[in-house]
């Protein structure tokens, strides 16, 4: 599959040998690099080259590496939500900070919906609980929220844990995460678009 003409310009093309010698040396210093990290090497090196081609010199250079690489990485869990409401991931998005804008958010974890988006001008636990009650109003009390142990998701925890639909002794409320970065893993640019679009 050839380059479409209009990127042409982007890529640098050293020789197959020429490459490899590049890559030997980017391994070299840390056996653990992929082609990520050796694409990475080479653009400080102002060398862009594509990824398949970085990926089969560092086959031909260093197929042990691989082979390890390949041994160790991260399977990753599957993901299953029951239904609809039965966990929603809540983060705030501070991307916008310099411009003095927070974007607190919600995605229902089954159907992958934005329960809430708001955006705002200060971090603070009683601005993400009042975004979060207006996500309730109009879907739902989902049955366990997951967020990071940001300070903003304080009046969510208690909001949660004081609801009498839930809390001690009613079943799952709460749930802290790392798998929320990546559910939300497009809420930046989300984010970003409303940003856009409701200042222009």
């Amino acid at each position: 599959m050839g380059i479409p003409s209009q990127y042409e310009h982007l890529f640098s093309e050293p020789k197959n040998a020429e490459l490899d010698e590049m890559v030997k040396a980017a391994v070299g210093k840390n056996s653990s690099y992929g082609e990520k990290m050796v694409a990475g090497l080479l653009a400080s090196k102002n060398v862009h080259v594509q990824r398949d081609r970085i990926r089969q010199s560092i086959r031909r250079v260093d197929p042990d590496g691989v082979d390890t690489r390949k041994r160790v990485a991260l399977h990753r869990r599957q993901y299953s939500v029951p239904g609809p409401n039965s966990l929603w991931h809540i983060d705030g998005n501070h991307k916008l900070i310099r411009w003095r804008y927070v974007i607190h958010g919600g995605i229902d974890g089954y159907s992958r919906i934005p329960v809430f988006l708001r955006c705002s001008t200060n971090n603070r636990a009683h601005t993400m609980l009042s975004a979060f009650k207006e996500g309730v109003l109009q879907y739902g009390l989902p049955w366990t929220v997951r967020s990071d142990k940001g300070g903003e998701n304080t009046s969510v925890c208690a909001f949660m844990m004081a609801h009498p639909l839930r809390g001690p002794g009613r079943g799952p409320s709460l749930q802290e995460g790392v798998s929320t970065i990546r559910e939300l893993k497009d809420f930046g640019e989300i984010c970003s678009q409303y940003v856009l679009s409701s200042t222009h």
